[in-house]
């Protein structure tokens, strides 16, 4: 089982409260609220169930975190796939 290194980023458990309230996204929200759950001792098994998330998301994102810090766990839209067809301009539009 992976341990948070909250000292590391010199941070507290009411730290990542605040950003598990306070982040603009929602998975950033949950990303924090999570490792709020392991600082408190839950078994990942437990906080996968709690959360809906896949049992080891917790122990990915506690290393994200002790690795690359708070930031690490910042939520960022990677822009997905491109659109098939672009918007306006589908193949045998019925419209006139």
């Amino acid at each position: 089982m992976r341990r948070l290194d909250l000292a590391r980023w010199k941070q507290t458990i009411g730290d990542l409260n605040r950003l598990a309230i306070e982040s603009d996204h929602v998975r950033t929200r949950q990303r924090f609220a999570v490792l709020v759950r392991v600082a408190q001792g839950a078994a990942y098994g437990a906080i996968a169930t709690e959360f809906d998330v896949h049992r080891t998301q917790p122990s990915k994102w506690i290393r994200l975190y002790n690795d690359g810090g708070p930031d690490a766990l910042i939520y960022r839209h990677s822009g997905g796939h491109a659109p098939l067809l672009a918007r306006g301009k589908r193949r045998n539009s019925k419209r006139s």
